[in-house]
């Protein structure tokens, strides 16, 4: 199940990796319709699935918050034929390449958590194989998923990164052994996997140039003190192929005061719906946040009240405390959102900042307020080195207004 923008875990990297949902939006880049037998390839990964599909919608997204590079795709789909047609499935790939990685260390954290995740209450069966003389660990076994409980996954070590699939159900009517053996038969694309950080460092290039902020919103201007970069990118596909949401996300910071001053902003737009029934609704409530396993990641005091102005529109805004500590040492205690709807759009801003208000944060919801009413769908995801030197965008050249 998708949530929506939050700092990530407190766990480490390999931790989060290990048979449990990735704590950000999930990803993928599948875009089509209709059956498809043929095999599906996701996050640089090919896997011969056993059974024709439908595609319902696609999500793929990049992220470099500081720790690592991550690159994360989720595939919803219907099986089309055999014992399981009519199942909704879900298929969901994230590569990791942590910063400053000890392999050693590493290798000790994955064993420790597979022997773990050998021990958890159901587990029908786990083994240990090996892909291209990496080392990997399987199991098939239930999960903490509300939507899809049931689940056969694959994870493991590619020197210092770290690559994890799991293909989820509704019941266990279509985790066949055939689909087993398609799981432990993977065949990663090395090339692929290491170009996702390249092509992450591109985007944010031209995304954070010249102190503007080119964000699906439009741009946005950052005063002469003020340094960023891209912390994480996302769109999401329909079952036609066409856009339904795009995020951009950003870590800012006022030089010199990068511990105490800095804030995590993600600003986007899309088609009401396109994340999940009543995303509008839900993103201020924060209910999807609200409903974590783990409780340190669960918001407190949460008011949402009707107010304020975005992109010119009449907005509702959101605020909550009590999240954890961001990880990578910003300090993220306080979260503000705020939405605004016209026609079949919608349009938000999530914030993560410290205790106290944040003048940097002010200033850029100043100038959201007045901007035209822009939505930016057709924002690249990741793009070249070659690329980094081009200015950004303006919102007459590629926007459709609205």
């Amino acid at each position: 199940m998708q949530s929506f923008p939050q700092p990530v875990s407190g766990q480490s990297v390999i931790r989060a990796l290990a048979f449990s949902r990735w704590p950000f939006l999930a990803v993928a880049l599948l875009a089509g319709a209709g059956a498809c037998a043929k095999p599906l390839d996701i996050v640089g990964t090919h896997i011969d699935l056993p059974f024709a599909f439908d595609i319902q919608h696609s999500t793929e997204e990049l992220s470099d918050r500081g720790g690592g590079f991550a690159s994360m795709q989720q595939v919803q789909i219907v099986v089309t034929d055999g014992p399981a047609k009519g199942e909704k499935m879900s298929v969901f790939t994230v590569y990791v390449l942590p910063k400053n990685a000890d392999a050693s260390a590493m290798q000790k954290e994955q064993q420790a958590l597979n022997d773990k995740a050998d021990k958890e209450p159901g587990v029908r069966s786990s083994s240990s194989i090996e892909i291209d003389g990496f080392d990997f660990h399987f199991i098939d076994g239930p999960i903490k998923d509300k939507t899809y409980p049931e689940a056969i996954q694959i994870a493991g070590l590619l020197g210092t990164s770290a690559l994890h699939i799991e293909v989820l159900a509704e019941d266990t009517r279509p985790l066949t052994p055939p689909l087993a053996a398609a799981i432990k038969a993977i065949h990663p694309d090395y090339g692929v996997l290491l170009k996702g950080k390249s092509l992450m460092d591109g985007e944010s290039a031209v995304s954070v140039h010249d102190h503007l902020l080119q964000t699906p919103l439009g741009n946005v201007t950052l005063d002469a003190d003020v340094v960023g970069k891209l912390s994480d990118s996302l769109v999401q596909h329909d079952s036609t192929g066409q856009v339904g949401f795009r995020h951009r996300t950003f870590d800012l910071f006022e030089s010199g005061l990068k511990n105490s001053q800095g804030i995590r902003i993600t600003m986007g737009c899309g088609k009401l719906g396109a994340l999940m029934p009543d995303d509008y609704r839900k993103f201020l409530d924060m209910s999807t946040e609200l409903e974590n396993p783990d409780a340190s990641q669960r918001p407190s005091d949460v008011k949402t009240r009707p107010g304020g102005t975005l992109l010119g529109l009449a907005a509702e805004s959101t605020t909550a405390n009590g999240l954890a500590v961001d990880p990578w040492h910003l300090i993220h205690n306080g979260v503000e959102r705020w939405a605004a709807r016209k026609d079949d759009l919608w349009y938000m801003v999530t914030a993560t900042r410290g205790v106290k208000a944040s003048p940097l944060l002010d200033a850029i919801m100043k100038q959201l307020a007045s901007a035209p009413t822009v939505c930016q769908l057709d924002l690249p995801l990741g793009m070249p080195a070659s690329a980094a030197s081009a200015p950004a965008a303006s919102p007459a050249a590629t926007s459709a207004t609205h």
